[in-house]
C-alpha cells in the first residue's frame, strides 16, 4: 500500500472509531493533513441527499486524481464502505456499470441497510431499473430478514408488484412459513407467485416439517 493511501486508511479509521456515535467529520481541503472541520454531519444522510463530500477527497488523497474512474484500491474502498456506507453507495452508483462494480454495490448497500434500513430502503426504491438494481433489492430483504420474515415482506410489498423478485417472495415466504404459516399463507396469496408456484411451496415446506 502507498504512504498516502496509509495515511488515508488511518485517518479514516480513526474518524469512523471516534464518530461512530454521532456522525462524521468531513474534510475541508484535499487530503488528510489538512484542517478537519468541527462542525459533525448526520451519517447517513437522508434519501436523495447527494453523497458525502468526504469521499472525493479521500480518493484523491490516495493518489487517485480521477475519483469519476472507479480506480481505487480495495483498502480504501472498504474504509469507505464501512465509515459511510450511504455515501459510499450512491459513489458507487454513480460510476459507469460495468460487472467489477456491482458487487462492490451491493456490499455497500449491504452495510448501508444494517446500519439504517430505512433510509436504505427508500433510497433502493426509488433507483430507476437498471440489471443492478435487483440485486440491490435482494440484498436488502436479506439484511431486513435478518430481524424477521414479515419486516422483509412488508417492505417488499412497498415496491410496485411487477418489481418484487419471484425469488425473493419465495425465500422470505419459507422461513415466515415455518414461524408462522397462517401469516405466511396469507401474505402469499396477495403476492405475484403464480398459483401453481405457490402450491408446491407449500407443499415443499409441509414435507420439510413433516421430516424434521
Amino acid at each position: 500500500m502507498r504512504s498516502a493511501e496509509k495515511r488515508v486508511l488511518v485517518w479514516w479509521l480513526a474518524l469512523a472509531v471516534t464518530t461512530a456515535g454521532g456522525g462524521m467529520f468531513f474534510f475541508r481541503g484535499e487530503t488528510p493533513d489538512e484542517a478537519i472541520a468541527p462542525q459533525r454531519t448526520p451519517l447517513p444522510p437522508a434519501a436523495g441527499v447527494a453523497a458525502a463530500p468526504v469521499i472525493t477527497p479521500v480518493i484523491r488523497a490516495a493518489g487517485n486524481e480521477d475519483p469519476a474512474s472507479g480506480q481505487v484500491s480495495a483498502s480504501v474502498l472498504t474504509a469507505m464502505i464501512e465509515g459511510d456506507p450511504a455515501g459510499a453507495t450512491r459513489w458507487l452508483e454513480s460510476l459507469p456499470a460495468r460487472a467489477e462494480r456491482d458487487p462492490d454495490l451491493v456490499r455497500a448497500l449491504t452495510q448501508w441497510s444494517g446500519f439504517d434500513p430505512i433510509a436504505a430502503g427508500a433510497w433502493v426504491s426509488t433507483m430507476p431499473a437498471n440489471p443492478v438494481r435487483e440485486q440491490l433489492i435482494g440484498a436488502h430483504v436479506r439484511v431486513v430478514k435478518i430481524e424477521g420474515p414479515r419486516l422483509a415482506a412488508q417492505w417488499l410489498s412497498t415496491l410496485p408488484e411487477a418489481e418484487q423478485p419471484v425469488g425473493l417472495i419465495e425465500e422470505i415466504a419459507r422461513e415466515w412459513l415455518v414461524i408462522n404459516r397462517a401469516e405466511a399463507e396469507s401474505w402469499l396469496a396477495q403476492t405475484r407467485l403464480p398459483p401453481e408456484q405457490r402450491r408446491r411451496l407449500l407443499a415443499e415446506v409441509e414435507r420439510g416439517a413433516q421430516s424434521s
